[in-house]
């Protein structure tokens, strides 16, 4: 009985005390209380398309990271901009095409997601980037942009 008392003591001693430490760690500790929906408030107009339809930068949330120092801020990625399928076969129109994918860091309060900063996405050389189709033999889709 002496032998198998002391390997399970072993492990119970060892699962005790790594449980205190996950409890101990910050990088495990629970984000504040969140409410289950928030929207964007007061998202920036991008643009008025030529029928009158109001073009908002609300297409955040494409990817999503909790600030790993604060528990109510968010970091949101866009989408690649304000689009709809084209009635042309295998298109894409694109309601703004100069438009720059960011990622905006938000803070909630209440139901609310408050931008606080955008960080504009740029390529190696610094230059903006946008959402429309890689070209020809750089990765294309084949989808036809409309602007």
């Amino acid at each position: 009985m002496r032998k198998l008392s002391f390997p399970f003591s072993l492990a119970t001693g060892c699962t005790l005390l790594g449980g205190l430490l996950v409890a101990a760690c910050q990088d495990h500790r629970i984000p504040a209380v969140l409410p289950l929906f928030s929207e964007a408030a007061n998202p920036a107009v991008l643009a008025t398309s030529p029928n009158g339809t109001v073009i908002y930068n609300g297409g955040f949330g494409s990817a999503i990271a909790q600030d790993p120092n604060d528990p109510t801020a968010f970091y949101l990625l866009t989408d690649r901009g304000p689009n709809a399928g084209g009635s042309v076969a295998n298109s894409i129109i694109f309601g703004k095409a100069d438009f720059t994918p960011q990622i905006g860091r938000f803070r909630a309060i209440g139901n609310q997601l408050i931008l606080e900063r955008t960080i504009l996405l740029k390529n190696s050389a610094g230059q903006l980037l946008t959402g429309l189709p890689n070209p020809v033999g750089q990765g294309n889709t084949g989808r036809l942009p409309l602007t």
